[in-house]
């Protein structure tokens, strides 16, 4: 397939086209999925973090029991107070037993008091992860915030959620590692590509052979173009059932050949016809000097041989200016011009010039015309 064919521009048309509705499509798909992904997470996170203060809000309503044994952890969160090591170790296995219970194994959890002091911690949230949400997800106590947070491989989205405790405000910090996200997202845009590519291939292929399909007339067209001569202009393009334009296309072509054809035939017949028109009036000027030239004659016979041969002329000049029709004629009637002329006179002229070229072979001929002149009327060209 030749780069300069209407048939590769027209693929490349279709294949542009639809890449271009695949990526607005895929992008669409990518975004949309993405959001979706993302909402779901951070609606988990957001029910995890309100579950923890809804934990919270339990432990309050037992505050007033002294011998509960969260009675401990319910003054820490009121004092906000970090010593008592072996006192915290506790309170924190209390808090892991809660975190179980809400799936919270693979996340992270801070609890952060109006201070920024980290009240409670998930296992996993080391003093990297912690330097990390300080530096870029700073707790809130105002609004509830998601957020990204990536350090080189360490990739987590991020609820911020305010709560209050007694007369204590706090944030929950419930994070989760955006891998899977990553590696599904990942996997949709792999898709994506993938199903593009093969659909662009498809594309590409059927919609050479469509292109090819359209472009046969068109094909047919050309090789019987250059075929035709001015020999035979008989062949003619079959009107297959095609689409509209391309028969519109093969009924022009042919209707062009039946012109063309038309045209030729009226030039071979005009051209036979010339040359007989100038074959008489030639052997009539030959016939007139050679009868000259055979003896001597008087002035007054020299002069009628020259006279007969003028007309000759004459003749000749109007069958040229005739010829001149030819290269004009487009089948037009405003070409011609109608004028009597008088048909006796005419026949009579022949008959003077047929006696001329019959008196060589000793020929007689004879003319029964009417007396009475007869005109009728006879096409003549608008140009001199």
């Amino acid at each position: 397939m030749q780069l300069n064919s209407i048939r590769f521009k027209t693929t490349i048309l279709y294949s542009s086209i639809l890449a271009v509705i695949l990526v607005i499509f895929g992008a669409i798909i990518y975004i949309s999925i993405s959001y979706i992904l993302y909402r779901d997470l951070d609606h988990d996170l957001k029910v995890k973090a309100e579950e923890i203060v809804s934990i919270l809000h339990a432990y309050e309503e037992v505050g007033q029991l002294e011998n509960h044994p969260l009675g401990r952890i319910l003054d820490i969160l009121r004092k906000g107070e970090t010593e008592g090591i072996s006192e915290k170790v506790v309170i924190d296995d209390l808090w892991r037993k809660e975190f179980n219970l809400l799936d919270l194994k693979n996340d992270y959890i801070n609890v952060v008091n109006i201070n920024g002091v980290s009240l409670f911690i998930s296992n996993n949230f080391t003093e990297d992860v912690a330097s990390l949400f300080r530096k870029q997800c700073p707790f809130s106590l105002e609004r509830t915030v998601c957020k990204n947070v990536v350090a080189g491989r360490t990739k987590l989205r991020v609820v911020n959620l305010p709560a209050s405790y007694y007369r204590s405000r706090l944030a929950i910090q419930v994070a989760a590692p955006l891998e899977p996200i990553t590696k599904e997202l990942a996997n949709i845009l792999f898709f994506i590509i993938i199903s593009a590519l093969i659909l662009l291939i498809l594309t590409s292929f059927f919609g050479d052979i469509l292109a090819r399909n359209i472009l046969k007339p068109v094909v047919a067209v050309s090789n019987l173009a250059d075929k035709i001569t001015h020999k035979d202009l008989s062949s003619r393009i079959q009107e297959q059932q095609t689409d509209k334009e391309m028969r519109h296309l093969v009924s022009s072509f042919n209707a062009m050949i039946d012109r063309l054809e038309k045209s030729f035939r009226h030039i071979n017949e005009f051209s036979s016809h010339v040359a007989h028109e100038l074959k008489t009036p030639l052997a009539i000027i030959k016939g007139e000097m050679e009868l000259a030239l055979g003896q001597d004659r008087d002035l007054e016979e020299y002069k009628r041989v020259l006279e007969g041969c003028l007309e000759e002329i004459d003749r000749i000049i109007r069958i040229i200016r005739d010829l001149h029709l030819l290269a004009k004629l487009d089948y037009k009637l405003d070409i011609f011009k109608f004028e009597k002329f008088n048909i006796v006179q005419f026949l009579n002229d022949i008959h003077e010039h047929s006696k001329i070229l019959a008196s060589s072979k000793d020929i007689k001929v004879k003319l029964n015309a009417p007396e009475k002149d007869i005109f009728i009327r006879s096409a003549l060209t608008n140009s001199d």
